[in-house]
């Protein structure tokens, strides 16, 4: 609902721009669940599609804070031997913390 009403409201060609936390990174839904205002986690595919519904075009998403190696080396240590070094969990890990959605009317 809010979504429409925005797109409602704002002019052809405004654009906006949402930020957050990405629900296939452990440690950002960890790091979302730290802000008492948060509601809820909306994976960017379902976050765009509702942009789409809603009559925005050209609706793109990014990733944004990829872990760089050293913090990976960091996290490692930190979890010995219950840490593998690749698959499934390290993926999950290690995956993008947030997502940005730009959308144009």
């Amino acid at each position: 609902w809010t979504v429409t009403a925005l797109a409602d409201r704002m002019e052809r060609d405004g654009m906006v721009v949402v930020l957050n936390h990405h629900p296939h990174s452990v440690l950002g839904v960890e790091e979302a669940f730290e802000d008492p205002t948060l509601l809820r986690l909306v994976h960017p595919d379902t976050m765009r599609g509702i942009f789409l519904h809603a009559g925005f075009r050209e609706v793109e998403v990014g990733v944004l804070g990829e872990y760089g190696e050293r913090e990976i080396e960091e996290w490692r240590e930190r979890l010995g031997e219950a840490l593998p070094d690749g698959g499934a969990v390290a993926e999950m890990l290690f995956a993008p913390r947030r997502y940005l959605l730009e959308a144009r009317r």
